[in-house]
């Protein structure tokens, strides 16, 4: 019997085939946009709830009328802060200057200067900002000078709690060099902006002040004012003004205690507060924040003032006048209240205050996605070294130690001369500290320090703390004898060593470190270098000063170590 074939339906065949094919596609793109905008942290955050609760903007205007200061704020005194809107980072804001770059700073002048205030005690903290807002992770490799767009300094008050906190904080400082020790015992706003005023070494654009716990994403707060667009991608952001974009105050000013934990500065507001300071007093009501209560008086006169130079100028001078004379108080964007919670924080937030504890903090770098913005540019003078030499010496503290005074004298001088003739100081601690556990006497930390430093640079120049520099002009190589005919070359006291970076130098070392039955370090080089195979690389000399041609370097006495 004939079997009958099933008829088929090419067109019907060819549309399966196609949702075959094209049916996956489609599924793997809903799977990838929707893993795309929920892994987010709430990146595009409501911004109409934040237009609902967002009071007007402080833009002096002659046509403006503003509220007086009652209206501005509740009975309770206390202004609801709308929450920041996200600033995404963009590729421009983590830019890593290179060692070519036109960024070099050697003016005195930075559009960024951050002041952090904190207490003797928060070294970890510090050692977290160093990381995470300008990647500095350790000193071996450290700034010499700032000479990027950013400077910083950590703004000291309070005194040490006990004698092992002043020593902590003396080690820290000389090793990193960016305290500077105040008399203050507590931090206010006024405090930090008189003392920017006196005795800051630099002049700025913008002056960024925060404390210790709060969280600063640097990154943000730079790109916008660069732009000079103050929250860029919400529907109200705030244009910085073109004839004085200086004269800003970017900030909180609720009358609460956050309002002082951060703030941005110009330079040219700073000086207009600094020289109506007293005008605060005219408050009625005043709040424990300097800039809270500017804000309130600029608020409660800013009109009077218009109308004064309306009267006395035309328009035109008027407006630059009153530009020049009313600080521009902007809210927008700005800060937000920790809630124990990362998930809180709605993305890349400009500032989150009240951060106390340091794993936290490290969240939040991660959580923004904060990168490090780079405070000097670390040049390669050959191949892969950054500098050709580094002068190291031991910032440890023990019982032989010279007297504060003159350790810092000491340390002080030797960094000088690092400067002088760009060398790189290093000074290091945490070597002699291990040696404890390994039994062995701290001066062994010398030897470990020189295996650590070694790799990164050309040369290592080793001064003993009780060295000190008599002659700032003589460098240690002549222009002829760059390279040096030797690998070591040391005094026979062993207090100045210098070695070069080579394959015998490393393999000293090592043999150095294998001495375990000598007392010093000083003892176990001196037998090594007698070994055979040692012959023709080393030098010891009498005098270092033989070898530089002239004498340098000077060994303070224990007698003079100690003076009072």
């Amino acid at each position: 019997m004939k079997q009958h074939s099933i008829p088929l339906n090419t067109s019907g065949t060819m549309s399966i085939r196609i949702l075959r094919i094209i049916g996956p596609i489609v599924l793997l793109s809903f799977i990838l946009s929707y893993a795309y905008f929920s892994s987010a942290p709430a990146a595009q955050m409501t911004q109409e709830n934040n237009d609902e609760t967002s009071s007007p903007l402080v833009n002096v205007h002659p046509n403006d009328t503003l509220a007086p200061v009652s209206q501005q704020h509740n009975d309770d005194n206390e202004h609801v802060e709308p929450r920041p809107t996200i600033n995404t980072i963009t590729a421009v804001d983590n830019d890593t200057p290179s060692e070519d770059s036109n960024n070099d700073n050697d003016m005195g002048h930075y559009g960024y200067v951050l002041l952090i205030a904190s207490e003797p005690h928060q070294q970890s903290r510090r050692a977290l900002i160093r990381e995470k807002y300008f990647g500095l992770q350790h000193n071996l490799v450290p700034c010499m000078q700032y000479d990027t767009d950013i400077y910083y300094k950590f703004w000291i008050y309070g005194h040490p709690q006990s004698a092992i906190d002043e020593q902590q904080l003396e080690l820290e400082s000389v090793e990193w060099n960016d305290m500077v020790q105040t008399n203050e015992t507590s931090f206010d706003q006024e405090k930090l902006l008189k003392w920017a005023s006196r005795e800051l070494t630099v002049t700025y654009d913008y002056l960024i002040m925060q404390d210790i716990h709060t969280f600063i994403h640097l990154p943000t707060i730079k790109r916008e004012l660069d732009t000079g667009l103050i929250g860029d991608d919400s529907d109200q952001p705030y244009v910085i003004s073109t004839e004085q974009p200086l004269n800003l105050v970017w900030g909180s000013f609720t009358g609460r205690r956050m309002d002082k934990q951060a703030a941005v500065i110009g330079a040219t507001a700073t000086q207009v507060l600094l020289n109506n300071q007293h005008q605060q007093r005219r408050l009625a009501h005043r709040s424990m924040h300097f800039l809270t209560n500017m804000y309130w008086y600029y608020q409660a006169v800013a009109k009077q003032l218009m109308e004064e130079t309306d009267a006395k100028l035309g328009p035109e001078e008027a407006v630059e006048e009153q530009a020049r004379i009313i600080p521009s108080f902007v809210r927008q964007n700005f800060m937000i209240q920790w809630e124990n919670n990362i998930e809180s924080v709605q993305g890349q937030g400009c500032v989150v205050a009240n951060v106390l504890q340091d794993d936290d903090f490290q969240e939040l770098a991660s959580w923004t996605r904060l990168r490090s913005l780079p405070v000097c540019v670390h040049h390669r003078s050959s191949g892969y070294f950054y500098q050709e030499l580094a002068v190291i010496t031991s910032s440890f503290i023990s019982q032989s130690s010279c007297t504060k005074d003159i350790r810092m004298k000491m340390v002080e001088s030797k960094r000088a001369y690092a400067l002088r003739h760009d060398y790189v100081f290093v000074a290091r601690s945490a070597e002699f500290s291990q040696q404890v556990l390994k039994g062995r006497d701290t001066t062994w930390g010398m030897v470990d320090v020189m295996e650590k430093a070694l790799p990164k640079y050309k040369w290592l120049l080793w001064l003993d703390p009780k060295v000190q520099v008599e002659t700032m002009e003589q460098a240690i190589f002549s222009t002829e004898d760059h390279d040096g005919a030797y690998d070591l070359v040391m005094n026979k006291q062993g207090n100045i060593i210098l070695l070069r970076n080579s394959v015998w130098a490393k393999q000293f070392l090592r043999d150095v470190q294998q001495q375990q039955h000598e007392n010093d370090p000083i003892t176990a080089m001196s037998n090594v270098l007698q070994q055979p195979n040692n012959q023709g690389y080393a030098l010891v000399v009498e005098d270092f000063g033989t070898y530089t041609e002239e004498s340098v370097f000077a060994s303070l006495s224990d007698d003079d170590c100690h003076k009072r």
